[in-house]
């Protein structure tokens, strides 16, 4: 059922109304998209004109949130054409994301920044990004400009959220949902702040489950059912609604029966009738009233809802086709030639970015006490315990021999590494995935490149600090030596390439995590065994199982210990070991270059 505009002609609302027709902001002509055999769009057409507010309905499983994630990029299409803003979202042009907002239905935002330095951190990314200030104004959390995250009420989160995708001057923005949860005064302030972004010249791609917050804000709704578009038009008019009959209710004071024709069904005294020419018969009616003195109470005319209209078009949108047996090509992909000329051209922007990406995370880790303070306490804990613990012995190490605190000083400086760049590194990056921060990220026009070097040297600095602040307690209560001359900088090169390599293993590790629900006990299950089997927590002598000796040469780990074996207590230094710690970083990148995703998996 298609109602008012053509299937790919925009309704009539805020974009320009004179001289020639501007571009679609938004064109979708027979969208198709199938997961495991099941079809969940059907041929999909529509389109946004500039400057438009449009509201895509359609009940859960209809296929809207597919629509729409493969409108932002998020998801590649079966078939069809599909124009955001004049270009292709399937080729992930960064050109695109930098003109495009996106809101979430997660809130995707460290919590332990304050709302200005959410937004200042997101506004690095852009090109041309509106001021700071001037957002949090638009959004109406001035008063929370310098609270953090973590305070602010779920309204104020909803706020934040809209903000972020704002700072960017985007031409054209996505809500998924913005004001589920609100209470009625909270939603009615975010109606008032989309009007706003109309009023800004944006153009506006909503989806929502209240009819009255379509009708209030829309200028263009369409209908999704079971895959297919089944009603487009203005919210007064999709489903021939403004055409309906008119139902009209009213009582008579005195007790008089109206004209039969007028009298429809109730009674006494309360009557309703349904009208194709409400003027005339109210008309009828009003004179019937007058002349004969019968005071009409609680008169009131009515049509259809747009939530009445969309139950009836939802309800009875018949069940689609099978999915199509073979799937569209996909898009095409720019000319890699010119795509590696704007690379270049962009490596100082990359940089900047990446530098404030890494500032910002730093910031947010120290300002999460418990998570700062177990971080840097964990390996002196240890330090302590297994000193107290096995006593003081003698453990050999290379062609001479260490007391075993000297020798928990050494590899707790590497546990420190090893916890900070790949255990931490790993869980951190899959609770951000399922708090929707990868996805916000990928919707922006930040290089993926650029977020994920960010976590690593913001890891890698806690890593040498860990190190430093270690190898400090050792000096103060051990007598261990510290590193000087060659063996420091052999030392220093050590210690890079293995953090290096470990997180390289944090983010191959965080590539098979389905969720957060797997991330911290699947992370401890891989890395506590290696601890144990390469001379962390118990060191590993020539008496020790023939298995256990080849489980450590195998595995990075225990050349890691090596590693910091020759800084601290004068053990030889062997370039097999940081040529094996390598091989398993590049291995790892390898891995987490082809299966990173920056959703989470359900199983």
């Amino acid at each position: 059922m298609d109602d008012g505009p053509s299937a790919l002609e925009p309704s009539a609302g805020r974009g320009p109304a004179h001289g020639a027709t501007p571009p679609l902001a938004v064109e979708v002509r027979g969208l198709t998209k199938s997961y495991g055999g099941t079809a969940v769009l059907r041929g999909v057409d529509f389109a946004i004109a500039p400057g438009e507010i449009f509201a895509l309905l359609g009940p859960n499983g209809a296929g809207k949130t597919t629509a729409v994630e493969i409108l932002e990029g998020f998801r590649r299409r079966d078939g069809g054409s599909v124009r955001v803003l004049g270009e292709d979202p399937a080729d992930e042009s960064l050109a695109l994301r930098s003109r495009i907002g996106v809101v979430l239905q997660a809130n995707g935002v460290d919590p332990y920044l304050s709302v200005a330095e959410t937004l200042a951190m997101f506004a690095s990314i852009y090109p041309h990004p509106r001021p700071v200030d001037e957002v949090i104004d638009l959004v109406g959390l001035g008063a929370q400009r310098d609270a953090r995250v973590v305070r602010l009420s779920g309204g104020q989160q909803r706020r934040l959220d809209v903000a972020v995708a704002l700072v960017g001057d985007p031409e054209l923005l996505f809500l998924d949902e913005p004001t589920t949860g609100f209470d009625p005064s909270a939603r009615r302030e975010a109606w008032e702040v989309i009007k706003n972004l109309a009023a800004l010249g944006k153009t506006v791609l909503l989806t929502t489950h209240y009819m009255d917050e379509a009708q209030y804000l829309a200028d263009a709704v369409a209908v999704i059912a079971q895959g297919r578009i089944v009603a487009r038009g203005t919210p007064a008019t999709i489903g021939n609604r403004s055409r309906r009959r008119a139902r009209v209710r009213f009582s008579v004071a005195d007790g008089a029966s109206p004209p039969a024709r007028l009298a429809g069904t109730g009674g006494p005294g309360e009557y309703a009738f349904d009208t194709e020419d409400a003027t005339a018969d109210l008309h009828e009616l009003t004179t019937w009233a007058l002349e004969g003195g019968h005071p009409l109470e609680g008169l009131e005319v009515t049509r259809p809802t747009l939530e009445d209209v969309y139950l009836e078009l939802t309800e009875a949108a018949p069940a689609g086709a099978p999915a199509p047996s073979a799937p569209v090509g996909r898009a095409s992909t720019p000319v890699a030639e010119p795509r590696r000329r704007r690379e270049r051209a962009g490596l100082a922007r990359l940089a900047r970015v990446t530098f404030t990406q890494a500032r910002y995370v730093n910031k947010a880790f120290w300002r999460n006490p418990s998570r700062a303070f177990f971080t840097f306490a964990f390996p002196l804990m240890f330090l302590v315990i297994f000193s107290s613990l096995v006593g003081n012995f003698d453990v050999p190490v290379g062609n001479h021999v260490v007391k075993s605190a000297t020798y928990y000083v050494a590899s707790m400086g590497a546990y420190a590494v090893i916890n900070a760049c790949w255990n931490s590194l790993a869980i951190a990056l899959a609770f951000q995935r399922e708090e929707g921060l990868l996805k916000r990220v990928r919707g922006t026009p930040m290089p993926s490149s650029a977020f994920l070097v960010s976590r690593v040297l913001h890891s890698v600095a806690v890593g040498v600090g860990l190190v430093v602040v270690t190898a400090a307690f050792g000096r103060a209560f051990y007598g261990v030596s510290l590193p000087t001359g060659l063996t420091l900088a052999r030392f220093l090169m050590a210690l890079v390439v293995g953090a290096a390599a470990f997180c390289a293993l944090g983010l191959a590790t965080v590539s098979f995590l389905p969720n957060t629900d797997s991330a911290i006990v699947t992370t401890n299950a891989i890395v506590l065994p290696l601890l144990f089997l390469s001379g962390v927590f118990i060191p590993i002598t020539a008496k020790s199982p023939s298995w256990i000796q080849w489980v450590a040469r195998v595995f990075p780990v225990r050349h890691f210990v090596n590693a910091m074996q020759t800084a601290f207590l004068g053990a030889p230094f062997s370039w097999s070991d940081v040529g094996v710690i390598a091989l398993w970083g590049a291995a790892a990148l390898v891995v987490a270059l082809r299966l990173f995703t920056w959703e989470p998996r359900r199983v």
